[in-house]
């Protein structure tokens, strides 16, 4: 099984365990995370369903907008914002959302931003308590 900076990955059975595991950052998605996400979707090790879940107390608390100088390597110049969301994010959401198996969201605490986005996307959503949904941007 693969090695992630941003993820870890079980089998369970039929069913491929995706955990976000940046705990500390409330798993705020780096251009990183978004990276590991859409490589460990590729290879679903035989998977008949995905399940995404976040680690500690929320399963992802939006872009990662400190983290953006681990991705300037790869989105250089203009709005690194808008391109973070058009070559990462966007694709991100399409592949999760056009996955060859269902896909379950396991949402606790936070899910903001993109990670508002990834919880909704899959097929299934399964909400915590502790759960809650947040566009911020619409008060833009």
């Amino acid at each position: 099984m693969a090695e992630y900076e941003t993820i870890l990955t079980e089998k369970k059975g039929d069913v491929l365990v995706l955990t976000l595991n940046r705990p500390e950052r409330l798993n705020a998605a780096s251009i990183q995370l978004a990276e590991d996400l859409t490589v460990a979707l590729y290879d679903l090790q035989g998977a008949r369903a995905v399940l995404i879940t976040g680690a500690g107390r929320a399963f992802c608390s939006g872009a990662d907008l400190q983290a953006r100088g681990g991705g300037e390597s790869v989105v250089t110049g203009g709005d690194t914002s808008h391109r973070a969301l058009m070559n990462f994010y966007n694709p991100l959401m399409s592949q999760i959302m056009n996955l060859s198996v269902p896909v379950v969201t396991a949402v606790n605490g936070p899910a903001a931003g993109v990670g508002c986005s990834m919880g909704l996307a899959g097929d299934f959503v399964f909400a915590g308590k502790s759960a809650y949904f947040l566009q911020a941007f619409v008060n833009i």
